[in-house]
């Protein structure tokens, strides 16, 4: 795998190989996707060929010890609220009497379809969706527990850190 991952010399970024001719060498990068040539005159240095120098022994970089990746994300959640008036006034408005007529069906698929949002953060490199995950617009914690409770997302054991503030309509 690290015999096809390069570095050349005066271009940032780590590029793929793709294939190999006579005189040049056509490369993808790994950044946007764009592929190009690169002559036999530039330095190339395929990642394979990379050791790391110790004390002891030296070691190819592929024996290097891999790392894991780690997401950070934010989604404004736009308003979720259950259909409790708990706190007075300020969430009137998302109660089956209030002007938006908030009710149970609408709440849940409300929390249904920002449960698969969120598990679409999920990528290769972090298939198990970000580590942390920052949200915003939401009436109190336990609107937060009933989202990490749904099925798209249970699986990845989210935990809650809340902190109430005031939301002054």
């Amino acid at each position: 795998m690290l015999k096809s991952i390069l570095n050349i010399s005066g271009k940032p970024g780590l590029y793929k190989l793709i294939s190999y001719g006579k005189n040049l060498v056509i490369v993808e990068s790994l950044v946007d996707k764009k592929r190009f040539p690169v002559h036999s005159r530039d330095k190339i240095i395929s990642l394979g060929d990379v050791a790391i120098y110790t004390t002891g022994d030296d070691k190819p970089a592929s024996s290097a010890k891999q790392f894991e990746a780690f997401g950070v994300a934010f989604y404004n959640l736009e308003n979720l609220f259950d259909t409790i008036n708990s706190n007075g006034t300020y969430d009137k408005e998302f109660s089956p009497q209030g002007a938006r007529q908030w009710n149970s069906e609408k709440y849940f698929k409300k929390l249904h379809n920002l449960a698969y949002a969120i598990s679409q953060m999920a990528t290769g490199s972090t298939p198990n969706g970000p580590a942390i995950l920052g949200v915003s617009e939401i009436e109190n914690i336990s609107v937060l527990k009933d989202l990490v409770k749904q099925p798209e997302i249970r699986k990845w054991h989210l935990q809650i850190v809340h902190h109430d503030s005031p939301d002054r309509r």
